[in-house]
């Protein structure tokens, strides 16, 4: 049982009033709105009483327990980004309520890697092969082959390799990006893409083994 830290309301039983935790604090709706506005996830956008999350502010982000980020193999932590334009509304229809989001890296112009606890997600959107809408291709890990890494001086692109996929490790970046296996990422940002990529490797083999 919890209560509304502001008016008490309890959500205790089935007349009971919903609450949602912001912050490590519990809130009923019209506290939560008075408080702090509306509230929502700056990854997925869902909003609180949408579902069953809580929230936290994360390096001055509102972000949701299912976009929570967790740490990676390497001991550091990768980053869960908001991703820019129409990628966040693929986000929305490709990540379910019930996979534990690990990270979000926004790649080149348009597309996206995404991991849960579950698969690994190439978002497109745009030039990138996604049209207006925006689409996206889920590997489970005990699907994945293989994860590739490599970088240039310009850009670097990791590629997951799984039956039924092709291989562009060789192709012209601009076939890349069109590549629903493949995301390719700024060189500048080549750092953050590698620990993603170690961080696939050791789930592929943890559902393996």
């Amino acid at each position: 049982m919890s209560q509304c830290s502001v008016c008490g309301t309890s959500d205790a039983g089935l007349g009971g009033t919903p609450l949602v935790k912001f912050d490590n604090i519990h809130y009923c709706r019209p506290c939560l709105v008075k408080a702090k506005g509306t509230i929502k996830c700056s990854v997925c956008g869902r909003e609180a009483f949408s579902t069953n999350a809580s929230y936290a502010t994360v390096n001055g982000k509102i972000i949701c327990s299912a976009c929570a980020p967790v740490a990676a193999s390497g001991g550091g932590a990768l980053p869960v980004e908001t991703l820019t334009g129409s990628l966040q509304e693929v986000f929305k229809q490709a990540v379910t309520s019930t996979e534990q989001l690990r990270f979000a890296l926004n790649g080149s112009s348009g597309e996206a890697l995404v991991a849960t606890d579950k698969r690994v997600l190439v978002l497109k959107t745009g030039l990138t092969g996604g049209g207006g809408t925006g689409k996206y291709k889920g590997f489970f890990f005990n699907q994945v082959v293989s994860v590739e890494f490599s970088c240039g001086l310009a850009y670097g692109r990791i590629q997951i390799t799984a039956p039924g996929t092709k291989d562009f490790m060789s192709a012209e970046i601009g076939e890349a990006r069109q590549a629903d296996n493949v995301v390719t990422f700024l060189a500048a940002t080549k750092d953050k893409f590698q620990a993603a990529a170690d961080h696939l490797k050791q789930s592929v083999l943890r559902k393996a083994g």
